[in-house]
């Protein structure tokens, strides 16, 4: 798709959206910046999620067939279903002096956003049990409080041996002895405890009316009290309302009509729940009732992550000017094109600040959710997940993550904070003259371009015509770094 469709067809969407009152006097050059940055990006998602812990493929998946798995299934499961509780690896039934005597068990996570399969696999042992487990990719370490019995194991295989079954029947007792495992792999499930057939996540939502309102006042506050807003989150505040009003309309053609807006839209723009491909395959496609229940799922992440950066960039943004001096005599040229690049103190301010958000009085790490029906299909998005809080916390298990992957993916996370609530990083002003702007505290590199005095001549003067740079301190209570030397 050429540059002029793609803008094309976003600034329809924008005329819509936008918060004119805030953002209409700087849209041509909001969508410049994120164009470039959407089409210059090396998204690094491929190769970490292929490589997520340091295995190989075959390793960190599972390609044995169901006839290898015991079924333990409750009694009142109807005969004719498929549902099981969880399934046991026929490994440990027939056991030999050469052969691994690890129990190796299968449970499926069913949720809104489809069912993912656990795999976990742990020694046979009195001692404290850590056991491995391994779904969609992910890995991670959790500790068994309670589990099947030698006993459940004995009678599973004698059960599969004597008759060649591959179905046990099993109790409440035995449903509780597991349920906290689904409840470590997936924390931000709650399983009924109603539903004995099978492990079903069901996930907060949110009422549209309620969140409607909240998302009225957040934009209310933005164009009342904020010199500068920042572009992403004030659209992100857009896309949500719009949502939140499709689902209080109840009607397909609304919900359809924001899914196509969502479909249109550059990621940077939306919260991200809604660049899950899982959510908006559940919200725009399947049975009317299933869409509502998966939109309102993203409608409560949405306002978490909306509320968590408006707390952030009110805590952290300062306002300021950045003003160009340079003697005519050295400049260039009288229009010039800046950008601004954070340094790695802007980004460590922020999460020092987002920190509060998830720190307890035991604990202030990053929350350990390794898992995500939503999140997990990518490393980049469960990771800023995480930054944000947007599932409660595991109670006992770690994340196995690469060490070289641990630290693209903390600095890919950092960068999102500090572009969601940064006002603007690239901007046209002109020698003596001063823009205005709010930015996370601390360091930038900037670099200036000079530009003709004809604009449609300033795409080609921003990719090869003069520049300066240099590095600025945005710390004083009202910065105002000044430029006086190309």
């Amino acid at each position: 798709m050429s540059k002029s469709i793609l803008l094309s067809n976003i600034s329809q969407f924008i005329k819509k959206l936008l918060f004119r009152p805030i953002l209409m006097s700087t849209i041509g050059l909001s969508l410049f910046v994120f164009f470039s940055c959407q089409m210059n990006s090396d998204s690094p998602n491929d190769s970490i999620d292929s490589n997520w812990f340091g295995l190989s493929t075959a390793e960190s998946t599972s390609s044995e067939p169901a006839s290898n798995y015991i079924k333990f299934v409750h009694k009142s499961t109807p005969s004719d279903s498929t549902d099981s509780i969880i399934e046991l690896n026929t490994a440990v039934c027939e056991p030999s002096e050469t052969q691994d005597t690890s129990l190796k068990w299968r449970l499926t996570v069913h949720s809104p956003f489809g069912s993912q399969q656990a795999l976990i696999e742990y020694p046979q042992t009195n001692k404290t049990i850590i056991a491995l487990v391994t779904i969609e990719n992910r890995n991670l370490e959790m500790v068994l409080t309670d589990y099947p019995t030698a006993e459940d194991i004995k009678f599973a295989c004698k059960t599969f041996e004597d008759d060649e079954k591959s179905t046990v029947l099993i109790d409440n007792q035995f449903v509780e002895r597991v349920r906290p495992w689904a409840e470590e792999i997936a924390p931000d499930c709650r399983f009924p405890e109603d539903n004995l057939n099978k492990f079903s996540c069901t996930m907060n939502t949110t009422n549209p009316g309620v969140a409607l309102k909240e998302l009225v006042s957040i934009k209310s506050n933005m164009i009342r009290r904020w010199s500068r807003q920042p572009y992403l989150l004030a659209r992100r505040v857009a896309v949500a309302q719009q949502l939140a009003k499709a689902l209080l309309t109840n009607s397909v053609t609304k919900l359809d009509a924001i899914c196509n807006v969502i479909k249109f839209s550059l990621a940077a723009e939306l919260p991200i729940v809604m660049t899950s491909t899982k959510w908006s395959a559940a919200t725009c496609k399947g049975e009317y009732a299933d869409r509502v229940l998966a939109a309102n799922i993203g409608l409560h992440k949405s306002l978490e992550e909306i509320q968590t950066f408006k707390r952030l960039f009110e805590t952290t943004a300062k306002l300021g000017y950045f003003t160009i001096r340079i003697p005519r005599t050295e400049a260039p040229t009288k229009t010039m094109l800046v950008n601004l690049t954070p340094h790695s103190d802007v980004k460590e301010n922020l999460l020092t600040a987002i920190s509060k958000t998830w720190a307890t009085e035991y604990n202030s790490e990053l929350p350990e959710f390794c898992w995500h029906p939503l999140f997990a299909e990518s490393s980049e998005l469960l990771y800023k997940a995480r930054y944000l809080a947007l599932a409660n916390q595991s109670g006992s298990a770690t994340c196995k993550i690469a060490a070289e992957n641990k630290i693209k993916l903390e600095k890919i996370a950092k960068t999102y904070l500090a572009d969601s609530i940064a006002s603007e990083t690239e901007f046209v002003v002109s020698n003596y003259r001063a823009k205005l702007l709010r930015l996370p505290e601390g360091s930038y590199d900037f670099v200036i371009q000079g530009l003709p005095d004809d604009p449609s001549q300033w795409d080609d003067a921003a990719e090869f015509g003069p520049q300066s740079t240099g590095l600025i301190s945005w710390t004083k209570r009202r910065p105002n770094p000044i430029i006086r030397k190309w």
